[in-house]
């Protein structure tokens, strides 16, 4: 590399910035900033690489520019790596069926809620971040609730709890619990996740109904009645008059 210019070895474009702010670096007799450029490696690839420069006024041979390089390939290749998995971390988070509660498990307060958790409790993002988990359910219920979010914050493995949902404008969702924590640097988080069952309830009940109505009919029969099932054994029946 002696005696070639550095330029040379510069990516083609990124060598006008670099060039302009050497030259105006020279001009001013000021170091230039921190410089973040790609730089021509011996096998021709490139290297992306941060130099930090010193402008010195040398007696003899006037002005020379000194400076020390820092490879950042492979330190953005990682960045770009997390930066990644985060996105798609954001992306299930937010498309995920269920309502999704993050909680810090010192203070009870929510840190992060996905799209159906706006769904679910009919209130904004923006006001769910903050707010204690405790309030996520019935008023006269939330000293329960307080000790539900302990037990599961100490568990070590994952939690499966019943609960009810208090919306915005007053009315109840039944819901499965699935909470489970995780940890960020220092931090412990409880991962609620909130499965409506509304539908399910709904149905049992419809079922039950049905049920009930069907013995009705089997008690007060006439004739007498035998109820097979589908491997023709008796599950029910009346006796004969």
């Amino acid at each position: 590399m002696t005696g070639r210019h550095f330029s040379e070895f510069v990516l083609p474009a990124d060598r006008p910035r670099v060039l302009r702010d050497f030259l105006k670096a020279a001009k001013d007799g000021k170091s230039p900033p921190v410089l973040s450029y790609r730089l021509r490696r011996k096998d021709g690839s490139y290297s992306l690489i941060e130099q930090t420069s010193t402008i010195v006024n040398d007696p003899e041979r006037g002005t020379i520019l000194t400076g020390s390089m820092r490879d950042l390939t492979e330190a953005r290749r990682v960045e770009n790596l997390i930066s990644e998995t985060e996105e798609k971390y954001k992306t299930l988070f937010d498309n995920a069926n269920s309502a999704i509660f993050i909680a810090d498990t010192g203070t009870g307060l929510l840190t992060d809620v996905n799209k159906n958790a706006e769904k679910l409790t009919g209130r904004t993002r923006e006001e769910l971040i903050g707010m204690h988990q405790s309030r996520l359910h019935p008023a006269g219920l939330r000293s329960h609730y307080k000790q539900v979010f302990r037990r599961h914050s100490k568990s070590p493995g994952p939690q499966l709890d019943t609960a009810q949902v208090l919306r915005k404008d007053g009315s109840l969702v039944p819901v499965i619990i699935r909470g489970a924590t995780i940890r960020v640097g220092n931090v412990t988080y409880l991962q609620g996740i909130f499965t409506g069952i509304s539908a399910q309830k709904k149905a049992e009940a419809r079922l039950e109904e049905a049920l009930s109505l069907n013995r009705q009919i089997i008690a007060n029969a006439k004739d007498g009645v035998i109820v097979y099932d589908r491997d023709m054994r008796t599950n029910a029946g009346t006796s004969l008059p």
